[in-house]
């Protein structure tokens, strides 16, 4: 009997695999801001990268949703659970600019203060949506040093909600 002889092509493929497998639980992948992007001409990554948030908020018919929620954030985009609704504003139909790698937000229309805000209750993070209210992403309500800054966090039913200033949003590495 003759010993099968390997495919020479099949074999460099497996050894690929097992470098890349090598390579790849041995050395940590870099950290996205240790990477510098190109900023100019027709390969300018850092502005794509934020027109992608901005196309997604402006994706549907209609204005994006800034969505001010009680309780905890889920981990990601996900379904929500317990949290509630204190108060929804609505983005101008052209939510942003970008420039330099830099998302910077229109004026964003002043809403009230929804039933389930009540009496008064703390808002702790916010949800930005397309206008059709699929997620975009979330972030962290204070009234300072956070992605969304109130000048209080206590919203109450039927009270003007309003933000002067939203967040930017920086590409890394500039």
């Amino acid at each position: 009997d003759q010993e099968p002889t390997m495919n020479p092509l099949r074999n460099k493929f497996i050894m690929r695999g097992i470098a890349l497998f090598v390579l790849t639980a041995f050395f940590a992948l870099p950290a996205m801001a240790a990477l510098r992007f190109q900023t100019a001409g027709t390969k300018d990554v850092r502005n794509a990268m934020v027109t992608a948030i901005l196309t997604e908020i402006d994706e549907d018919a209609g204005a994006g949703l800034l969505r001010i929620y009680s309780g905890a954030a889920p981990a990601t985009c996900a379904a929500l659970g317990a949290q509630v609704l204190l108060a929804e504003l609505t983005f101008s139909v052209t939510s942003g600019a970008v420039s330099g790698g830099i998302l910077t937000f229109a004026a964003i229309t002043s809403g009230t203060g929804t039933a389930g805000a009540g009496g008064g209750t703390t808002a702790t993070w916010f949800r930005v949506t397309d206008a059709g209210g699929e997620c975009v992403f979330d972030g962290n309500v204070a009234v300072s040093s956070s992605d969304l800054n109130l000048n209080t966090t206590t919203i109450v039913q039927n009270a003007v909600v309003s933000i002067n200033n939203f967040m930017t949003i920086t590409a890394p590495n500039p």
